[in-house]
């Protein structure tokens, strides 16, 4: 017996244990973007193994999610006449050149909660008929829409949508909307506001995430300070924003947004930091995200409470791509407070 094989038997390692740790390591570097091969492979193995269970658990809880998910919107459910609420388009206006605010309005929003601006609502799109047959469980798409404002008197909910051509069954529909079109909805999802205890507020975000920036922009004490870093497409998408004299706010110009967002991140990099007691509000495509949680939770140590960070999208992937993504995040930043990278 060679002694490769010996110690292999010795310690328990047997040939046929390679392809179990080089799959491993491959979900490793699925999961969480920014390791390589080497990273994985030096790791402590009682620590590499611990987290390869952590991350097939979250990857079972995930796809638990989507089970729910389909579950949540079935017709059959009993619960769709309480949880779907079904809308008209009351009116519909653009806010610049790549963004469009749709008013709806109906009885079904009777019940709808108060005070859930920045929450979200999911909305439902019914698939064209050749696509339904590649997702015969769900023959509808769902997208989150952040709530922008909702008047209980008028029953009317505003929604602001990105508009990018058909890439998308939202933004499709967003464009092609006219008054007295339907749409059903589910929710709402919490509204998260920023602290009204910090003593200076940072807020950076791509156009997806200005409805809910906006929201915050406007619910802060008007002695409040800070700095907000908006990425837009074009200078006509510069919206006029309601907010504390004391917040600036930057404007980022980004044209092409499917090649990144590079300026908005050196931006984000260069900010100096005020107050002894700040505040972080961000939220945008996946890149922005991994490099504004190294910054926030690693350079600048801030507390949970200190802090909202959310991806919203990621360049290439749909909405259950999307929520990979977030999963991947979840697993990096668990990586990082153990090995303080």
């Amino acid at each position: 017996m060679c002694l490769y094989h010996f110690l292999s038997s010795f310690f328990g390692l047997q040939p046929s244990n390679k392809l179990e740790i080089h799959q491993s390591i491959f979900y490793f570097i699925y999961g969480a973007p920014g390791f390589t091969f080497a990273d994985v492979y030096n790791m402590p193995v009682h620590l590499r193994n611990f987290y390869f269970r952590e991350f097939m658990d979250l990857k079972k809880k995930e796809n638990q999610y989507l089970i729910n998910d389909n579950i949540f919107f079935r017709k059959e459910s009993k619960k769709m006449a309480v949880l779907i609420r079904k809308l008209k388009v009351i009116n519909s206006q653009e806010l610049g050149k790549n963004m469009r605010r749709i008013t709806l309005q109906g009885s079904d929003l009777a019940d709808f909660p108060e005070n859930q601006e920045s929450g979200y609502v999911k909305l439902r799109f019914p698939k064209v008929s050749e696509d339904i047959g590649k997702n015969t469980k769900k023959p509808f798409d769902l997208r989150s829409y952040t709530i922008r404002s909702f008047d209980p008197e008028r029953l009317e909910l505003v929604l602001d949508f990105l508009l990018h051509g058909d890439s998308g069954p939202a933004s499709k529909w967003a464009s092609s909307v006219e008054r007295g079109d339907s749409i059903e909805i589910a929710g709402p999802g919490p509204a998260i506001l920023a602290s009204p205890d910090a003593d200076w507020y940072l807020f950076t975000g791509d156009m997806t995430a200005l409805p809910a920036i906006a929201v915050n922009l406007e619910k802060l004490s008007p002695e409040s300070q800070g700095l907000a870093l908006l990425e837009i497409n074009s200078l006509e998408d510069k919206q006029e924003l309601i907010k504390p004299q004391g917040v600036e706010v930057k404007w980022i110009i980004n044209p092409e947004p499917l090649n990144g967002c590079s300026d908005l991140i050196n931006a984000l990099s260069e900010v100096e930091w005020k107050g002894n007691n700040p505040y972080a509000w961000i939220a945008g495509e996946f890149e922005l995200m991994r490099f504004a949680r190294k910054l926030i939770k690693h350079e600048k140590s801030l507390p949970k409470d200190s802090m909202y960070l959310s991806c919203y999208w990621k360049i290439g992937a749909d909405d259950p791509g999307m929520k990979k993504a977030k999963a991947a995040l979840i697993l990096l930043d668990s990586l990082k407070n153990i090995f303080k990278f």
